[in-house]
């Protein structure tokens, strides 16, 4: 019998592979809890989503500084990842629903000023000095689906504090980053997720520059689709590293008749809203950086030296060492949007000041995406071993499974009914049969 292709060892706690929902203010916990019960959407999917959700809201306005010349918007992307049919899209509507409509509400105002500014420009000289002046609308649309990266780069700049782009599928986002020339797209992403000046000077769309991009990314993706874009390039430049992944083990849930009282559903819309009308007043006027307090400075500089101690593990692999280098600039980043999460709403504006506490539930935030990586690796590690037994000429299905489950007797089952084209009942039978 031939042996298995090599198979990392890639440690998970279980702890690390819940998503963290105390880290959010009681309120925002619990209506996802209900969200989860009346509707049956993911806990972790929405967890997530309302990190990219508070860093859309947050922007540009405010930045943490780090340290002297170490200064940081909350950029985020992440990826969505479930099979299809497990509610990815509407777990992520669920959660950002309130700023779906006022983007909505945006659009369809800069319409009506656009409609207005056409018609009086088709006016002749005569007829504008007897009618006023309609200036040419800018557009303060922030949330974006489908859209070129000319006319983002267009928007970003009519909107600088951010624009979140929301795929229902992020395959295409992938599958784009090379689109127009060899490397293009990818070094604008890149340059864009560190914070540096972005432009675009093609052809096809004017000259545009973006001084301080954010931009943050969320959409969903199946996990078959993910594994392609984990290339040797892509892992070489660090634009997987920087990818935040959410994989829980999400089953369909049943029906639910209760149903959340609409003045619950309400209060959390108001919220939403007032966080985002609470930035927009305040970022016409300034961009504000925030600092850590002596105490949240001491824990972020142990966080700090616990993670270079791991990525200097001999013992450590790449994949998890590159990945821990993205994590020391996310940690900073969750900790800023947790501390105005917890702060956001005292009148002295003590949100510019980050907690220790706000660094330590950084670092759990942290430690479960870094979880969940390690899980898609596994998995994709796995994956392939298991297509290697299939491939395997003069063995019967059940022979196949018998290695398989010699392989590991916690094996995913429903990958191994997939690779092998059979029931999951039938697999189910065979590894009773064989734990005998």
């Amino acid at each position: 019998m031939r042996e298995l292709p090599y198979r990392e060892r890639i440690d998970i706690a279980a702890d690390d592979l819940q998503f963290p929902l105390d880290i959010l203010p009681t309120f925002f916990a619990d209506y996802i809890k209900a969200c989860h019960h009346t509707l049956g959407n993911s806990i972790d999917y929405m967890g997530v989503t309302f990190v990219w959700m508070t860093s859309v809201i947050l922007g540009n306005y405010l930045k943490i500084k780090v340290k002297e010349g170490w200064v940081d918007a909350p950029i985020v992307w992440i990826s969505i990842v479930g099979r299809a049919g497990v509610g990815k899209t509407p777990s992520i509507v669920s959660v950002i629903k309130p700023l779906l409509e006022l983007n909505a509400n945006r659009i369809k105002e800069y319409k009506v000023k656009y409609q207005a500014f056409k018609e009086y420009e088709r006016l002749d000289k005569q007829e504008k000095k007897g009618a006023d002046k309609v200036a040419e609308p800018i557009r303060d649309q922030f949330i974006v689906n489908d859209i070129t990266l000319e006319s983002l780069v267009e928007l970003h700049e009519d909107n600088p504090n951010a624009v979140g782009v929301f795929k229902d599928e992020l395959a295409g986002w992938y599958k784009d980053m090379n689109k127009y020339r060899a490397g293009s797209d990818m070094e604008f992403w890149l340059s864009s997720w560190s914070g540096r000046g972005v432009s675009m000077n093609r052809k096809s769309a004017k000259s545009s520059f973006v001084e301080e991009p954010m931009i943050s990314v969320i959409g969903g993706i199946q996990p078959g689709i993910l594994e392609q874009f984990y290339t040797d390039d892509n892992m070489e430049n660090g634009f997987v590293d920087r990818m935040l992944i959410c994989y829980p083990d999400v089953d369909v849930e049943n029906y639910c008749e209760d149903e959340m009282e609409y003045e619950y559903t309400k209060l959390y819309k108001d919220m939403i809203r007032d966080m985002h009308y609470f930035v927009q007043l305040r970022v016409i006027e300034r961009n504000e950086v925030a600092v850590f307090d002596v105490d949240a400075k001491k824990e972020w500089a142990k966080i700090f030296d616990e993670l270079t101690a791991m990525q200097n593990d001999e013992g450590q692999n790449e994949y998890v060492r590159n990945m821990l280098a993205k994590q020391k600039t996310y940690i900073p980043r969750f900790a800023l949007m947790i501390n105005f999460l917890d702060y956001c709403n005292e009148e002295v504006e003590s949100y510019k000041v980050v907690r220790m506490e706000a660094v330590q539930k950084a670092y759990r935030l942290s430690k479960y995406f870094i979880a969940m990586s390690k899980k898609v690796r596994m998995e994709s590690q796995e994956k392939n071993i298991l297509k290697e037994i299939a491939n395997r000429k003069g063995m019967t299905a059940k022979d196949k499974m018998r290695e398989m489950y010699k392989m590991d007797a916690k094996v995913n089952k429903s990958e191994c009914a997939k690779i092998l084209k059979v029931s999951r009942q039938t697999i189910n039978n065979w590894i009773k049969e064989f734990s005998k």
